[in-house]
């Protein structure tokens, strides 16, 4: 049983991951601040309940799964200088999230 937050979506496989984040990076009101909807929260549960359906999962456990990605982007991102040095690999789903850094 998977209680952290984090060890969520590392024990999910990488390809439902990826159809995750490839579902919310259709809805910007979900993660860009400057997207009107984004404070919106009716709008929020809205697009959450397409990205469940379109994922065969609940919105909830997308949610949480999103929370732990979008996490660990953001450590994978800190790591970015060692990655260029090459002391580190890259983490797999790095490329597919990096719209999150244009997003405000």
């Amino acid at each position: 049983m998977v209680t952290a937050r984090s060890d969520v979506a590392s024990c999910i496989p990488s390809e439902k991951n990826s159809i995750l984040i490839a579902e919310v990076k259709k809805f910007p009101s979900l993660y860009d601040t400057s997207d009107p909807n984004y404070y919106v929260l009716a709008e929020r549960n809205k697009a959450w309940l397409q990205v469940a359906e379109n994922c065969n999962e609940s919105a909830d456990l997308c949610h949480l799964r999103w929370k732990s990605l979008r996490k660990r982007f953001a450590k994978e991102k800190r790591k970015i200088p060692e990655i260029l040095q090459g002391r580190r690999r890259p983490w797999a789903l790095f490329p597919k999230m990096s719209f999150l850094t244009s997003a405000s």
